[in-house]
Protein backbone atom coordinates (compact mmCIF):
# COMPACT_ATOMS: atom_id res chain seq x y z
CA UNK A 1 0.00 0.00 0.00
CA UNK A 2 2.90 2.33 0.62
CA UNK A 3 4.69 1.68 -2.55
CA UNK A 4 1.28 2.36 -4.37
CA UNK A 5 0.85 5.59 -2.63
CA UNK A 6 4.23 6.77 -2.79
CA UNK A 7 3.88 6.19 -7.11
CA UNK A 8 0.29 7.78 -7.13
CA UNK A 9 2.14 10.81 -5.51
CA UNK A 10 4.90 11.08 -7.40
CA UNK A 11 2.88 10.89 -10.73
CA UNK A 12 0.37 13.28 -8.83
CA UNK A 13 -1.44 13.60 -12.42
CA UNK A 14 -4.94 14.79 -13.18
CA UNK A 15 -5.74 11.35 -14.09
CA UNK A 16 -4.67 9.87 -10.68
CA UNK A 17 -6.66 12.42 -9.52
CA UNK A 18 -9.94 11.67 -10.81
CA UNK A 19 -9.26 7.68 -10.28
CA UNK A 20 -8.43 7.66 -6.84
CA UNK A 21 -9.46 10.53 -5.40
CA UNK A 22 -12.36 9.17 -3.63
CA UNK A 23 -10.04 6.30 -2.45
CA UNK A 24 -7.37 7.82 -0.63
CA UNK A 25 -9.14 9.72 2.08
CA UNK A 26 -11.05 6.49 3.35
CA UNK A 27 -7.47 5.04 3.70
CA UNK A 28 -6.45 8.03 5.44
CA UNK A 29 -9.67 8.16 7.97
CA UNK A 30 -9.77 4.29 8.63
CA UNK A 31 -9.53 3.49 12.18
CA UNK A 32 -7.89 0.34 11.08
CA UNK A 33 -5.17 1.74 8.75
CA UNK A 34 -1.02 1.35 10.03
CA UNK A 35 0.14 5.00 11.16
CA UNK A 36 3.02 4.98 8.11
CA UNK A 37 0.26 4.14 5.78
CA UNK A 38 -1.87 7.36 7.19
CA UNK A 39 1.44 9.21 6.93
CA UNK A 40 1.41 8.22 3.07
CA UNK A 41 -1.95 8.53 2.48
CA UNK A 42 -1.60 12.13 3.97
CA UNK A 43 0.79 13.41 1.34
CA UNK A 44 -0.05 11.54 -1.33
CA UNK A 45 -3.41 13.29 -1.01
CA UNK A 46 -2.15 16.83 -0.58
CA UNK A 47 -0.35 16.20 -3.84
CA UNK A 48 -3.15 15.17 -5.44
CA UNK A 49 -5.24 18.47 -3.68
CA UNK A 50 -2.42 20.59 -5.31
CA UNK A 51 -2.83 19.46 -9.12
CA UNK A 52 -6.56 19.47 -9.30
CA UNK A 53 -8.46 20.61 -6.09
CA UNK A 54 -11.52 20.92 -8.44
CA UNK A 55 -10.91 16.94 -8.28
CA UNK A 56 -10.15 16.07 -4.71
CA UNK A 57 -13.49 16.46 -2.54
CA UNK A 58 -11.63 17.76 0.64
CA UNK A 59 -15.18 19.34 1.72
CA UNK A 60 -16.92 16.25 3.27
CA UNK A 61 -13.18 14.69 4.98
CA UNK A 62 -12.01 17.89 6.39
CA UNK A 63 -13.60 17.63 9.39
CA UNK A 64 -12.31 13.95 9.75
CA UNK A 65 -8.53 14.82 8.57
CA UNK A 66 -8.75 17.64 10.66
CA UNK A 67 -9.55 14.85 14.09
CA UNK A 68 -6.18 13.61 13.25
CA UNK A 69 -3.94 15.87 14.45
CA UNK A 70 -4.81 14.81 17.45
CA UNK A 71 -3.46 11.52 17.00
CA UNK A 72 -0.88 10.62 19.57
CA UNK A 73 1.85 9.92 16.93
CA UNK A 74 3.53 12.63 15.23
CA UNK A 75 4.27 10.13 12.16
CA UNK A 76 0.45 10.84 11.41
CA UNK A 77 -0.16 14.56 11.57
CA UNK A 78 4.11 15.84 11.26
CA UNK A 79 6.08 12.85 10.21
CA UNK A 80 8.16 12.72 12.74
CA UNK A 81 8.36 11.25 16.50
CA UNK A 82 5.70 10.76 19.43
CA UNK A 83 3.89 14.14 20.46
CA UNK A 84 4.04 13.33 24.28
CA UNK A 85 7.99 13.05 24.55
CA UNK A 86 9.41 14.51 21.48
CA UNK A 87 11.73 17.63 21.75
CA UNK A 88 14.30 19.46 19.46
CA UNK A 89 17.04 20.82 21.24
CA UNK A 90 14.79 21.86 24.59
CA UNK A 91 11.81 23.03 22.46
CA UNK A 92 9.30 20.93 22.35
CA UNK A 93 7.57 19.67 18.92
CA UNK A 94 8.49 22.65 16.59
CA UNK A 95 7.15 21.97 13.82
CA UNK A 96 4.15 20.89 14.85
CA UNK A 97 3.71 24.26 16.54
CA UNK A 98 4.94 26.09 13.38
CA UNK A 99 2.13 24.25 11.21
CA UNK A 100 -0.47 24.77 13.46
CA UNK A 101 0.38 28.15 13.68
CA UNK A 102 0.09 28.29 9.86
CA UNK A 103 -3.05 26.83 9.63
CA UNK A 104 -4.85 28.57 12.40
CA UNK A 105 -3.37 32.01 10.04
CA UNK A 106 -6.00 30.18 7.35
CA UNK A 107 -8.93 31.09 9.40
CA UNK A 108 -10.45 34.31 11.55
CA UNK A 109 -10.33 34.75 14.69
CA UNK A 110 -12.67 32.56 16.96
CA UNK A 111 -15.85 33.91 17.67
CA UNK A 112 -16.25 32.07 21.20
CA UNK A 113 -14.76 33.91 24.16
CA UNK A 114 -13.38 30.89 25.79
CA UNK A 115 -11.75 29.66 22.33
CA UNK A 116 -10.23 33.06 21.91
CA UNK A 117 -9.24 32.99 25.73
CA UNK A 118 -7.35 29.70 25.31
CA UNK A 119 -5.78 30.96 22.12
CA UNK A 120 -4.04 34.25 23.45
CA UNK A 121 -3.24 32.13 26.49
CA UNK A 122 -1.10 30.24 23.94
CA UNK A 123 0.66 33.03 22.13
CA UNK A 124 1.51 34.61 25.72
CA UNK A 125 3.04 31.74 26.84
CA UNK A 126 5.33 31.49 23.37
CA UNK A 127 6.00 35.09 23.91
CA UNK A 128 7.43 34.35 27.52
CA UNK A 129 9.42 31.26 26.04
CA UNK A 130 11.14 33.47 23.81
CA UNK A 131 12.07 35.81 26.87
CA UNK A 132 13.79 33.14 28.36
CA UNK A 133 17.40 32.62 28.73
CA UNK A 134 18.56 30.11 26.01
CA UNK A 135 18.50 26.29 26.69
CA UNK A 136 21.45 25.68 24.72
CA UNK A 137 23.87 27.69 22.63
CA UNK A 138 23.63 25.54 19.91
CA UNK A 139 22.12 27.60 16.75
CA UNK A 140 19.36 24.86 16.19
CA UNK A 141 17.94 25.56 19.57
CA UNK A 142 17.80 29.48 18.50
CA UNK A 143 16.47 28.63 14.65
CA UNK A 144 13.80 26.11 15.93
CA UNK A 145 12.61 28.80 19.19
CA UNK A 146 12.81 31.69 16.50
CA UNK A 147 11.26 30.00 13.89
CA UNK A 148 8.02 29.08 16.21
CA UNK A 149 7.87 32.69 17.99
CA UNK A 150 7.69 34.41 14.18
CA UNK A 151 4.82 32.29 13.61
CA UNK A 152 3.30 33.52 16.61
CA UNK A 153 3.55 36.97 15.89
CA UNK A 154 2.43 36.16 12.27
CA UNK A 155 -0.97 34.99 13.82
CA UNK A 156 -1.35 37.76 16.08
CA UNK A 157 -1.32 40.30 13.41
CA UNK A 158 -3.55 38.15 11.19
CA UNK A 159 -5.95 38.62 14.07
CA UNK A 160 -5.43 42.02 14.63
CA UNK A 161 -7.71 41.96 17.32
CA UNK A 162 -5.47 41.89 20.92
CA UNK A 163 -3.77 45.24 21.23
CA UNK A 164 -1.36 43.90 24.35
CA UNK A 165 -0.58 40.96 22.08
CA UNK A 166 0.19 43.08 19.39
CA UNK A 167 2.35 45.72 21.47
CA UNK A 168 4.42 42.68 23.23
CA UNK A 169 4.54 41.47 19.69
CA UNK A 170 6.02 45.11 18.53
CA UNK A 171 8.40 45.04 20.99
CA UNK A 172 9.83 42.02 21.31
CA UNK A 173 10.82 42.37 17.28
CA UNK A 174 12.71 45.59 17.87
CA UNK A 175 15.07 43.22 20.00
CA UNK A 176 16.15 41.86 16.34
CA UNK A 177 16.53 44.80 14.73
CA UNK A 178 20.22 44.93 15.98
CA UNK A 179 20.37 41.51 15.57
CA UNK A 180 23.55 39.79 14.36
CA UNK A 181 21.82 37.85 12.18
CA UNK A 182 20.56 39.15 8.85
CA UNK A 183 18.19 36.98 8.39
CA UNK A 184 16.47 37.72 11.72
CA UNK A 185 17.03 41.68 11.04
CA UNK A 186 15.23 41.16 7.69
CA UNK A 187 12.01 39.05 9.25
CA UNK A 188 11.97 41.59 12.42
CA UNK A 189 11.97 44.63 9.84
CA UNK A 190 8.81 42.53 7.49
CA UNK A 191 6.99 41.97 10.46
CA UNK A 192 7.28 45.16 12.24
CA UNK A 193 6.02 46.70 8.77
CA UNK A 194 3.00 44.59 8.91
CA UNK A 195 2.21 45.82 12.66
CA UNK A 196 2.41 49.48 11.69
CA UNK A 197 -0.65 48.98 9.34
CA UNK A 198 -2.69 48.23 12.83
CA UNK A 199 -4.14 50.91 14.72
CA UNK A 200 -3.06 49.52 17.93
CA UNK A 201 0.38 48.86 17.10
CA UNK A 202 1.25 51.69 14.92
CA UNK A 203 2.41 54.05 17.86
CA UNK A 204 4.68 51.28 19.33
CA UNK A 205 6.34 50.71 15.90
CA UNK A 206 6.50 54.15 15.80
CA UNK A 207 9.44 54.32 19.32
CA UNK A 208 11.76 52.15 16.81
CA UNK A 209 12.75 54.98 14.26
CA UNK A 210 15.65 55.96 14.92
CA UNK A 211 16.82 52.12 15.05
CA UNK A 212 15.11 51.55 11.86
CA UNK A 213 16.32 55.26 10.10
CA UNK A 214 20.19 53.93 11.51
CA UNK A 215 19.42 50.37 9.94
CA UNK A 216 19.24 52.03 6.95
CA UNK A 217 22.24 54.12 6.77
CA UNK A 218 24.90 51.43 8.08
CA UNK A 219 23.42 48.02 6.76
CA UNK A 220 25.28 46.17 4.16
CA UNK A 221 21.95 44.39 2.23
CA UNK A 222 20.62 45.39 0.08
CA UNK A 223 17.48 43.51 0.80
CA UNK A 224 17.95 44.43 4.59
CA UNK A 225 17.96 48.27 3.41
CA UNK A 226 14.51 48.22 1.11
CA UNK A 227 12.52 46.66 4.35
CA UNK A 228 13.76 49.31 6.35
CA UNK A 229 12.54 51.90 3.36
CA UNK A 230 9.39 49.95 3.66
CA UNK A 231 8.89 50.20 7.42
CA UNK A 232 10.12 54.06 7.16
CA UNK A 233 6.58 54.63 4.52
CA UNK A 234 4.30 52.00 6.57
CA UNK A 235 5.30 53.86 10.34
CA UNK A 236 5.64 57.59 8.48
CA UNK A 237 2.19 59.79 9.82
CA UNK A 238 2.09 63.51 10.45
CA UNK A 239 3.96 63.55 13.41
CA UNK A 240 7.20 62.50 12.02
CA UNK A 241 6.76 62.72 7.81
CA UNK A 242 9.24 65.60 7.16
CA UNK A 243 11.86 63.76 9.21
CA UNK A 244 11.30 60.22 7.71
CA UNK A 245 11.51 62.16 3.96
CA UNK A 246 14.62 63.67 4.59
CA UNK A 247 16.06 60.36 5.54
CA UNK A 248 14.79 58.68 2.88
CA UNK A 249 16.10 61.84 0.48
CA UNK A 250 19.33 60.95 1.44
CA UNK A 251 19.26 57.50 1.04
CA UNK A 252 18.38 57.98 -2.51
CA UNK A 253 21.50 59.65 -3.22
CA UNK A 254 23.14 56.47 -2.59
CA UNK A 255 20.20 53.70 -3.34
CA UNK A 256 20.76 50.95 -6.02
CA UNK A 257 19.33 51.65 -9.49
CA UNK A 258 17.16 48.56 -8.96
CA UNK A 259 14.72 50.33 -6.55
CA UNK A 260 15.46 53.96 -6.59
CA UNK A 261 12.37 54.26 -8.45
CA UNK A 262 10.27 53.08 -6.16
CA UNK A 263 11.68 54.92 -3.21
CA UNK A 264 11.16 58.10 -5.38
CA UNK A 265 7.62 56.93 -5.92
CA UNK A 266 7.18 56.75 -2.35
CA UNK A 267 8.72 59.80 -1.11
CA UNK A 268 6.47 61.53 -3.50
CA UNK A 269 3.73 59.98 -2.09
CA UNK A 270 4.59 60.88 1.54
CA UNK A 271 5.71 64.31 0.35
CA UNK A 272 1.32 64.75 -0.82
CA UNK A 273 -0.05 62.95 2.09
CA UNK A 274 1.53 65.14 4.61
CA UNK A 275 2.10 68.16 3.32
CA UNK A 276 1.32 70.48 5.79
CA UNK A 277 3.08 73.22 4.74
CA UNK A 278 3.33 73.74 0.82
CA UNK A 279 6.19 75.12 0.74
CA UNK A 280 7.91 72.12 2.19
CA UNK A 281 6.40 70.15 -0.38
CA UNK A 282 7.25 72.04 -3.20
CA UNK A 283 11.25 71.68 -2.04
CA UNK A 284 10.91 68.37 -1.23
CA UNK A 285 9.31 67.26 -4.95
CA UNK A 286 12.33 69.62 -6.22
CA UNK A 287 14.82 68.13 -4.63
CA UNK A 288 13.57 64.77 -5.33
CA UNK A 289 13.97 65.83 -9.21
CA UNK A 290 17.16 67.12 -8.55
CA UNK A 291 18.79 63.65 -7.16
CA UNK A 292 16.50 61.29 -8.56
CA UNK A 293 16.69 62.82 -12.18
CA UNK A 294 14.71 60.75 -15.13
CA UNK A 295 13.80 58.48 -12.03
CA UNK A 296 10.64 60.53 -11.29
CA UNK A 297 8.34 59.43 -13.60
CA UNK A 298 5.86 62.28 -15.41
CA UNK A 299 2.92 61.41 -12.83
CA UNK A 300 4.94 62.51 -9.93
CA UNK A 301 5.69 66.35 -11.46
CA UNK A 302 2.33 66.76 -13.21
CA UNK A 303 1.28 66.18 -9.75
CA UNK A 304 2.98 68.79 -8.64
CA UNK A 305 2.12 70.75 -11.11
CA UNK A 306 -1.67 70.33 -10.48
CA UNK A 307 -0.90 71.38 -7.03
CA UNK A 308 0.25 74.19 -7.59
CA UNK A 309 -1.99 75.51 -9.79
CA UNK A 310 -4.76 74.80 -7.46
CA UNK A 311 -3.31 76.43 -4.40
CA UNK A 312 -3.02 80.23 -5.10
CA UNK A 313 -0.81 80.92 -2.00
CA UNK A 314 1.82 78.72 -2.91
CA UNK A 315 1.97 79.95 -6.89
CA UNK A 316 4.45 82.58 -6.18
CA UNK A 317 6.96 80.59 -4.15
CA UNK A 318 6.85 77.99 -6.58
CA UNK A 319 7.73 79.94 -9.25
CA UNK A 320 10.73 81.39 -7.68
CA UNK A 321 12.07 78.53 -6.45
CA UNK A 322 11.75 76.30 -9.95
CA UNK A 323 14.00 79.99 -11.56
CA UNK A 324 16.11 79.55 -8.98
CA UNK A 325 16.56 75.63 -9.61
CA UNK A 326 16.94 76.20 -13.46
CA UNK A 327 18.05 79.91 -14.44
CA UNK A 328 20.21 80.73 -11.28
CA UNK A 329 21.36 77.26 -11.11
CA UNK A 330 21.37 76.78 -7.70
CA UNK A 331 20.48 73.02 -7.88
CA UNK A 332 22.89 71.39 -9.25
CA UNK A 333 21.97 68.12 -11.05
CA UNK A 334 22.30 64.26 -10.23
CA UNK A 335 26.01 63.21 -11.29
CA UNK A 336 24.84 60.15 -13.29
CA UNK A 337 21.46 61.26 -14.72
CA UNK A 338 20.61 64.87 -15.12
CA UNK A 339 16.96 65.32 -15.04
CA UNK A 340 15.01 65.90 -18.34
CA UNK A 341 13.20 67.91 -16.98
CA UNK A 342 15.75 70.56 -15.69
CA UNK A 343 17.53 70.21 -18.55
CA UNK A 344 14.89 71.04 -21.11
CA UNK A 345 14.89 74.59 -19.01
CA UNK A 346 18.10 75.01 -19.32
CA UNK A 347 18.80 74.26 -22.62
CA UNK A 348 16.19 77.13 -23.42
CA UNK A 349 18.14 79.66 -20.56
CA UNK A 350 21.32 78.28 -22.76
CA UNK A 351 19.97 79.15 -26.41
CA UNK A 352 18.52 82.75 -25.96
CA UNK A 353 22.19 83.01 -24.09
CA UNK A 354 23.85 82.07 -26.77
CA UNK A 355 21.33 83.92 -29.18
CA UNK A 356 22.13 87.54 -27.90
CA UNK A 357 25.71 87.14 -27.83
CA UNK A 358 25.60 86.38 -31.57
CA UNK A 359 23.35 89.59 -31.98
CA UNK A 360 26.32 91.57 -29.99
CA UNK A 361 28.91 90.13 -31.83
CA UNK A 362 27.56 91.30 -35.31
CA UNK A 363 26.76 95.15 -34.22
CA UNK A 364 30.71 95.29 -32.87
CA UNK A 365 31.18 94.15 -36.34
CA UNK A 366 29.54 96.53 -37.94
CA UNK A 367 30.66 99.65 -36.01
CA UNK A 368 34.58 98.01 -36.93
CA UNK A 369 33.63 97.88 -40.47
CA UNK A 370 32.71 101.79 -40.27
CA UNK A 371 28.68 100.92 -40.79
CA UNK A 372 27.30 104.29 -40.73
CA UNK A 373 24.17 103.19 -38.99
CA UNK A 374 24.08 103.03 -35.41
CA UNK A 375 24.05 100.53 -33.08
CA UNK A 376 20.75 99.49 -31.56
CA UNK A 377 20.74 96.32 -28.67
CA UNK A 378 17.71 94.75 -28.72
CA UNK A 379 15.90 93.52 -25.88
CA UNK A 380 15.56 89.51 -25.78
CA UNK A 381 12.00 88.55 -26.76
CA UNK A 382 10.85 85.49 -25.45
CA UNK A 383 8.26 83.59 -28.01
CA UNK A 384 4.92 83.74 -28.48
CA UNK A 385 4.86 80.22 -27.05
Amino acid sequence: MGLALHCIANVGSREMAEAFAGEIPKILVAGDTMDSAKQSAALCLLRLYRTSPDVVPMGEWTSRVIYLLNDQHLLVSSASADLQDYTYYFVPAPWLSVKLLQLLQCYPPPEDPAIRGRLTECLETILNKAQEPPKSKKVQHSNVKNAVLFEAISLIIHHDSEPNLLVRACNQLGQFLQHRETNLRYLALESMWLLASSEFSHEAVKAHIETVINALKTERDVSVRQRAVDLLYGMCDRSNAQQIVAEMLNYLENADYSIREEIVLKIAILAERYAVDYTWYVDTILNLIRIAGDYVSEEVWYRVIQIVVSRDHVQGYAAKTVFEATVLEEMPPFPERESSILNKLKKKKESSSLANVEVVKKEQNADVNGSSEPTVLHPMVCDSE
